[in-house]
């Protein structure tokens, strides 16, 4: 719960009275359409279910958001995962989304290296995370973060 130094970002544990502020940004993560043939209402529900609180499903997940004088302007959810070749224990990041006017302003940097804590602190070797293709500038900020590709899903619709 301590302050981020850089930017006065204060790291606390999700709560129920964060509801609203998720609703708010839950449809910054929608991918739109993607090369998987997804339902779009299938998918559509699935992000109803997240702004409507529906962040914690996996067992031992963990969410944190960050404030700003108080408001919150990003989450971060976590739950530990294993490597599906070694077994090693990981963190696989879940969720994380900051508000628009948020942006730029080290706030998605701060709650991936307060997951890095929380990896750290449950022995995992890594932190892992997936993106959607069509998100160029996600996928460049986590390489500035230090995140690397580690393998490549590719889908191809059967019509």
């Amino acid at each position: 719960m301590a302050p981020d130094s850089a930017n006065s970002i204060v790291i606390r544990p999700y709560t129920s009275a964060d509801r609203p502020f998720l609703a708010r940004v839950a449809s910054r993560l929608h991918p739109g359409h993607t090369a998987s043939p997804r339902d779009p209402a299938i998918v559509d529900r699935f992000f109803a279910a997240l702004a409507a609180g529906r962040l914690l499903t996996e067992p031992g997940a963990e969410a944190f958001v960050a404030t700003s004088d108080g408001e919150p302007i990003g989450i971060v959810a976590i739950h530990p995962d294993a490597d599906y070749f070694t077994g090693h224990p990981r963190a696989y990041v879940d969720v994380l989304v900051v508000a628009p006017e948020a942006e730029r302003r080290g706030m998605g940097r701060a709650l991936l290296r307060h997951a890095e804590e929380w990896a750290r602190r449950y022995g995992c070797r890594e932190v892992v995370l997936d993106v959607f293709a069509t998100n160029e500038d996600a996928i460049a900020f986590y390489e500035r973060c230090g995140f690397r590709p580690d393998h490549i899903r590719m889908a191809k619709p059967l019509e």
